[in-house]
């Protein structure tokens, strides 16, 4: 615990170190030294695949109603350009560190969840636009 507030202390001082003359681009942390060794968020689950995280996203900016301008090809391109520009914008807040709200891990895609059921697993409507989508996923990596 000792150590947690003395992290906390060292944090909140980059903070006010960062937080005079800082570049409306860069992000709050810039210019910190990485740790040592990279953890995960949750420690005691597995680290979510990449796979995961963008049909989590996908599955989010579907949520969206966002401009659709004349020059976009598709309405997927559309919602991740907004949520670029939303990225950007956030970049630029002040740190803050959140917990992970979950309390199990999906043993399927490994995302953190909370409550009965796993937002891209849990029904089997779902099960067959998300397998679709998982294939145009890795298509895409190779």
């Amino acid at each position: 615990q000792q150590q947690q507030q003395q992290q906390q202390q060292q944090h909140e001082q980059q903070q006010e170190q960062h937080g005079n003359g800082r570049n409306s681009n860069s992000s709050p942390c810039e210019g910190q030294q990485p740790p040592e060794r990279e953890r995960l968020m949750a420690p005691l689950f597995d680290e979510t695949p990449n796979d995961s995280k963008a049909l989590s996203l996908n599955a989010l900016l579907r949520m969206w109603n966002v401009p659709l301008p004349a020059s976009t090809c598709c309405s997927r391109h559309a919602r991740m350009e907004e949520m670029q520009r939303v990225l950007t914008q956030m970049q630029t807040m002040a740190c803050k560190e959140t917990r992970t709200p979950g309390t199990r891990q999906c043993p399927t895609c490994k995302l953190v969840i909370t409550g009965c059921g796993c937002l891209l697993c849990s029904d089997s409507a779902k099960k067959l636009e998300v397998v679709h989508e998982r294939q145009q996923i890795s298509m895409m990596s190779l």
